[in-house]
């Protein structure tokens, strides 16, 4: 399946709709909720954790002995993987169909009472 496609008919969903609202989709086609893939998730995870550590040891190796030397490191790296991540779910983000809540018959208001 092609990445940012709705699994039911296919119709491509914008990057700033899934990046907007990854959990809480709908199709503009068919209407189907939708919600990014969970590996989609880790991946772009684990691609923004690293470019947050690239980053944070970077800028701490040229900023070392300063009077910034620890917070710019903390700063940039919290940046890059916001940046990073999301662009990375952008790239991969795989669509699901959204499973329905399963409701018991309790929550329906039908309940069997017995005499």
């Amino acid at each position: 399946m092609a990445s940012r496609k709705c699994p039911m008919c296919l119709s491509s969903v914008s990057i700033i709709v899934v990046l907007r609202g990854s959990d809480d989709l709908a199709c503009a086609k068919c209407s189907h909720p939708l919600h990014v893939a969970s590996l989609s998730s880790y991946v772009a995870t684990w691609i923004g954790l690293a470019a947050g550590v690239l980053c944070a040891w970077g800028v701490a190796r040229s900023l070392a002995g300063t009077m910034l030397g620890w917070a710019l490191p903390v700063l940039y790296g919290t940046v890059a993987y916001g940046v990073v991540s999301a662009f990375a779910l952008a790239i991969f983000g795989d669509l699901v169909v959204h499973p329905l809540p399963v409701t018991s018959p309790a929550e329906d208001g039908h309940t069997s009472h017995s005499h």
